[in-house]
């Protein structure tokens, strides 16, 4: 959580508050707050018009859970090698490390809350983790039965309420629903399969190609070789489902690696070895466009963890 909250710090957004502690206010510059609750969990609700030109969404991952409750919008979750298309109540569950991206399907206002959190976020319960539902390696899509529709929705709304009143009389009352609306879902909820679609083989075998062989891939031209596409084509391809440039992907890819290079306490040489650039100016340039950092810093910033 704390490279999320530091990336967008650094790039999103406008403003930082603290109105007590364990708690921090962030305004983004799209229009949201996200509620910081100590070091492991994140809350948003976020409601925004989008059409095709300011809808954000690039395929990315990250190191901890996202799950959306969607309250509106013409928009699917494409995830792996499938896409989930969730109506208004369903709960998108994404795991660490699987690389997604929303997708907007037609202009409109997008209605979600949003919960991002470590699995850290329970490690006061001693040997208890996370409730079995989050123990999976694949995106899910979710639904509540009606029988239990009722206790879903009072606690969304309470953990709302008691989150945004600011209040550190609250505190305790805010961890303790959203412990509790985990709980819920994991005992509830249900996978919803009628929203789910696997993506065009191609579509996989592109991703999937870029994915191993990142740090040798030339150029654009030179991917859609090794498929007989148009350069053309398979970046309209690639753009229509993961809402990505190919280039951007590539650039992502790349620095992903260096990080884990990094992270492992490599040396920026061997980090950009690794990234398969071949000009560092170019590799340096392209670490600060992803993380806001140049790789010394980012290096640097990791010792002081």
């Amino acid at each position: 959580m704390r490279d999320y909250f530091g990336s967008h710090v650094r790039k999103y957004y406008t403003s930082v508050q603290d109105p007590q502690p364990g708690l921090k206010v962030c305004t983004n510059r799209n229009g949201w707050q996200d509620y910081f609750l100590g070091e492991y969990l994140v809350f948003s609700h976020r409601i925004t018009f989008y059409n095709r030109e300011t809808f954000p969404d690039k395929l990315h991952t990250h190191t901890f859970y996202e799950l959306d409750i969607i309250g509106g919008g013409d928009v699917s979750y494409v995830a792996d090698e499938q896409e989930i298309a969730p109506r208004r109540g369903n709960i998108v569950l994404i795991p660490p490390g699987v690389t997604h991206t929303a997708r907007l399907i037609s202009p409109c206002e997008y209605d979600r809350t949003v919960f991002y959190f470590d699995p850290k976020v329970l490690q006061f319960l001693g040997g208890a983790s996370l409730p079995g539902i989050f123990h999976r390696d694949q995106a899910s899509c979710l639904t509540v039965p009606m029988p239990k529709l009722a206790q879903y929705s009072y606690l969304v709304s309470s953990v709302e309420y008691c989150i945004t009143q600011g209040d550190p009389e609250t505190a305790p009352l805010m961890f303790a629903r959203v412990i509790e609306l985990l709980y819920c879902i994991s005992t509830n909820a249900r996978q919803d399969h009628a929203h789910y679609t696997a993506l065009p083989s191609n579509v996989v075998e592109i991703k999937s190609y870029i994915d191993e062989n990142y740090a040798t891939i030339a150029s654009v031209a030179d991917l859609a070789s090794q498929f007989f596409y148009s350069r053309e084509h398979i970046s309209r391809i690639f753009k229509y489902y993961f809402n990505t440039s190919i280039t951007e992907y590539l650039m992502r890819k790349r620095i992903e690696a260096a990080k884990a290079a990094l992270d492992a306490g490599d040396s920026v040489t061997s980090a950009f070895t690794r990234s398969g650039y071949r000009s560092m100016s170019t590799f340096i340039e392209a670490f600060r466009t992803v993380t806001g950092l140049s790789p010394s810093a980012y290096k640097k910033d990791r010792k002081a963890e």
